[in-house]
Order: structure tokens, then C-alpha cells, then sequence
């Protein structure tokens, strides 16, 4: 009786493992994180910047199967935003609606795309509402982020953004100190004494 209880606890024990085990690889491969987040660009008043979007997979996971990421340009700082490059072939993008850039697309490699990879830039204009020594962000929303294998990851989002370089402010001068003339030595005695003393020496 005894053996029989300890062999059903042990098999309890086992088929708790396996359960736990089985939720730890799902939630590992259904939360895998990676990275997506667009560069820093600082531009002059006015100025035109490109903004490059790159993504990618965890480590130890497959690379980027397929991606849907929309970012949301604040058109009174940055303007119409307009489509870049893409990722090759497996890319595209499209503006919606509210000034959206939408960057998509899918790989057949069952591996997906490894390590670090461009999915695409946007071309932006500073406007006159984004002033000297401020930026605005391109805030990103992931639609679908997927590994080669279809399982879901989820990165670390990091916005792009777009800067107008501070005001320069120049350094007051200061005026150069006027020196004053040099005093004459002084010989003693009135005005005019020393030339009547040069003529009398003359005449004698």
C-alpha cells in the first residue's frame, strides 16, 4: 500500500515537472523578447532628417519572420512624413491616415531575418513648432512581430526621434581698457623759462 502511494506521488511529481517545463518553453517562445527602435537624427531649423527603423530577435531564437509596425509622425513638428527604403523585398511601407508611416512584411526563410536588420526608414521635415533645442518623437506600435517559426516576440520598443540643434549663443566681448599717455618729466620752473634759459646760453 505504502509503495503503491509513493508511486502515484511520484508520478504526480513528474507530471508537475513536465506541466511546469511545458509553460516555461511556451512562455518563453511566445514572449521572446528582441529589440525595435528607430535612431536619433539632429538637424538644422527647417532641415530634412532620415530616420532609420531597425529590429531584431532575441538571442537564441529564430530571426524576424514577419513584422507589421506602425509609426505615428506628429505632423505639426515634423511635417508630411514620406516612405524610405525597405527591408529588400520582404518590405514595404505605406503613409495612412493622421500622418502613420506603416513598415511591413514578411521572409519565407524558415530561420527568419538574424541578428540586426533595417527594416526601413522615414523621411521627415522639422517644422517651425519644433524649436531650437527641442525633438519630437516617432512613436512606434507593433502590430504583428513574429519570429521565422510564427511565434510571437515582443521587444524592447525604443521611439525614433528628431531634434533642431540648440541656439548658439555668442560669448560677449569686452571692450579693450584705454591706456593712458605718459606725463612729460617735469624740468621745474614757469612756461617758457626753459627757452629763455636756451637763448641766453646762445648769446653768451
Amino acid at each position: 500500500m505504502t509503495k503503491q502511494i509513493t508511486q502515484s506521488l511520484g508520478g504526480i511529481t513528474l507530471v508537475v515537472i513536465i506541466a511546469a517545463a511545458a509553460l516555461l518553453l511556451f512562455a518563453s517562445s511566445a514572449f521572446a523578447a528582441g529589440t525595435l527602435g528607430g535612431d536619433t537624427k539632429t538637424v538644422a531649423a527647417d532641415g530634412a532628417a532620415t530616420v532609420t527603423i531597425t529590429g531584431q530577435a532575441a538571442s537564441g531564437t529564430n530571426g524576424i519572420g514577419n513584422w507589421t509596425v506602425d509609426i505615428t509622425v506628429d505632423s505639426a513638428k515634423l511635417g508630411t512624413a514620406a516612405c524610405g527604403t525597405v527591408q529588400n523585398a520582404a518590405g514595404d511601407c505605406n503613409v495612412l491616415v493622421g500622418n502613420v508611416v506603416r513598415l511591413f512584411g514578411a521572409t519565407t526563410s524558415d530561420t527568419g531575418l538574424t541578428g540586426s536588420q533595417v527594416l526601413g526608414t522615414i523621411n521627415v521635415t522639422a517644422q517651425a513648432a519644433l524649436t531650437a533645442g527641442t525633438c519630437s518623437d516617432l512613436t512606434m506600435t507593433i502590430t504583428k512581430f513574429q519570429d521565422g517559426a510564427g511565434a510571437d516576440l515582443s521587444p524592447t520598443i525604443t521611439n525614433g526621434k528628431v531634434c533642431v540643434a540648440a541656439a548658439v549663443t555668442a560669448s560677449p566681448t569686452t571692450a579693450p581698457t584705454a591706456t593712458a599717455a605718459p606725463s612729460l618729466p617735469n624740468t621745474g620752473g614757469n612756461p617758457g623759462d626753459s627757452s629763455s634759459m636756451l637763448l641766453t646760453w646762445l648769446l653768451v
